[in-house]
């Protein structure tokens, strides 16, 4: 008899462990169970490569792995016969996924290790700003947001820190 795992109950996409976003990973897991299923949730931070991989003796019980989109529809699957099944997979900015770890053909298994490495959001890219005049009076509008980017598509704000080295204005 294997009892249940700490992270019970995951058995649906309703009742999902939350994953950070983060690098993560979960030791100590089972699937107790023959109809057991362990889900995991997950919104992508940032857009890129992720990679979901279960370790665990394929002798005691031989383990499948699922990606899943938002709506339960299965993206990739690793389905081998050995001690690990991954899958690497094209993440989107904040998507949600479904990660299902179950007992191939109902098996069950004591002990498996599910380890996370997702994407993360990207710094925004700051490019000088110059601007010049010719008089005491002039006012000069400077958007200084104009020429940045964000790899990410997030909008960026701007908070200006004013300092001063004795009198004058500014």
């Amino acid at each position: 008899v294997i009892p249940p795992d700490a992270l019970e109950s995951n058995n649906s996409r309703g009742a999902a462990t939350r994953l950070s976003g983060e690098d993560q990973t979960f030791s100590g897991l089972n699937i107790h169970s023959s109809s057991d299923s362990d889900y995991f949730r997950l919104q992508s931070k940032g857009t890129g490569s992720g990679t979901f991989s279960i370790q665990f003796s394929q002798s005691a019980g031989n383990l499948d792995l699922q990606l899943m989109n938002a709506s339960g529809s299965v993206l990739a699957s690793s389905t081998s016969s050995t001690n690990n099944e991954s899958i690497e997979y094209a993440l989107s900015k904040d998507a949600t996924y479904y990660v299902r770890v179950f007992g191939s053909q109902g098996a069950r298994n004591g002990s498996y290790r599910l380890t996370v490495n997702a994407p993360q959001a990207l710094p925004p890219v700051a490019a000088s700003d110059r601007a010049a005049f010719d008089g005491l009076n002039e006012t000069i509008q400077v958007n200084a947001l104009a020429n940045d980017t964000d790899p990410d598509g997030d909008h960026s704000t701007l908070t200006p820190v004013l300092k001063s080295n004795g009198g004058g204005s500014f």
